[in-house]
C-alpha cells in the first residue's frame, strides 16, 4: 500500500467545492432566506477557509558550493579547449616543419648543412586519454 500524502491543496478544493454546491443549493432553493444574508455568510465561509490554509514555504540554504563547482568546471572546460588549441597548432606547426626540411633543394640543403632534423608531434598514450575520460569530481 502506498503511503498516504497529505495534500492542503486538495483539502482546500474539496472544501471549495462543497460550499459551492451548498450555497448554489440554497440560492435555487425558496428555502434559502434573504439573498444578501446568503451571500454574507458565503463570503464569511470562504474567508475562514481561505484563513484556515497554511502554505509551507522552504527556507533552502544559499548553496555557494554549488556556484564554486559550476566555476570549477567551466574553467575545466576553458582550459581543457586551450589545451587543445595549443596542441593543434603545435601538430601543424611540426608537420609544416617536417615537410619543410625535405623540400628540395634549397630547404632540405639548408637543413642538412645546419643538423636539423625532424620533430615528433604531440600525442597523448592511452593510459592518459582514460584519464582525461574519468570523471572529475
Amino acid at each position: 500500500m502506498p503511503p498516504v500524502i497529505y495534500n492542503p491543496l486538495e483539502e482546500y478544493q474539496s472544501t471549495l467545492k462543497n460550499l459551492h454546491q451548498e450555497n448554489t443549493a440554497k440560492y435555487r432553493s425558496a428555502h434559502g432566506g434573504d439573498a444578501d444574508s446568503a451571500r454574507n455568510e458565503i463570503g464569511g465561509q470562504i474567508e475562514t477557509v481561505s484563513r484556515d490554509i497554511h502554505v509551507a514555504m522552504e527556507n533552502y540554504p544559499d548553496l555557494a558550493a554549488h556556484k564554486e563547482i559550476a566555476d570549477a568546471m567551466q574553467q575545466n572546460m576553458y582550459l581543457q579547449r586551450e589545451i587543445t588549441a595549443a596542441r593543434e597548432l603545435y601538430n601543424d606547426t611540426i608537420n609544416e616543419w617536417n615537410k619543410d626540411i625535405f623540400a628540395w633543394p634549397t630547404k632540405k640543403i639548408v637543413a642538412a648543412k645546419n643538423g636539423y632534423t625532424t620533430r615528433i608531434p604531440f600525442a597523448a598514450s592511452k593510459e592518459i586519454k582514460e584519464k582525461a575520460k574519468s570523471v572529475f569530481f
